[in-house]
């Protein structure tokens, strides 16, 4: 099962996450709350493909607001009516769930969908959630 959110239930848990004496984000959450949700967070991207040739961008990442780590994985439909396909979220699995904390998990997750991303992935996303990193994002051009 894959969890969407809306803009609003983003914008909410942002509003309500911070605990006393967390800082607060650098900017107020008006106008896109997508941008405002993406940049409370570190994120490393990566394109690559799956064993069976599907292309897909990981994003690896730590959410400084709700203090966890999290994985996304999605495939480019580019040319559909659909536009993208969620392939794995962190949301959607019951075993990560907002109390999971160690990126490595994710490593068996991404195994299993037939994909390998760089160990320096998992290595930045330990730095940010130790540094509490937001407004970070990683997008290297993918190599052929």
């Amino acid at each position: 099962m894959v969890v969407i959110a809306t803009g609003a239930v983003i914008a909410s848990a942002l509003n309500h996450a911070l605990q006393p004496g967390q800082e607060q984000m650098d900017r107020p959450i008006v106008g896109s709350y997508r941008r405002a949700y993406e940049e409370a967070m570190s994120q490393h991207k990566h394109t690559t493909r799956t064993r069976d040739g599907k292309e897909v961008t990981v994003t690896l990442g730590y959410d400084r607001p709700l203090d966890y780590v999290f994985c996304t994985v999605i495939q480019d439909s580019e040319g559909t009516s659909e536009g993208e396909d969620i392939i794995y979220s962190k949301l959607g699995d019951d075993d990560a769930g907002l109390h999971l904390q160690d990126v490595d998990y994710f490593r068996d997750v991404l195994n299993e969908l037939g994909i390998s991303v760089p160990d320096e992935l998992f290595t930045e996303v330990k730095i940010d959630q130790l540094k509490r990193v937001g407004n970070r994002t990683v997008d290297p051009k993918p190599k052929n």
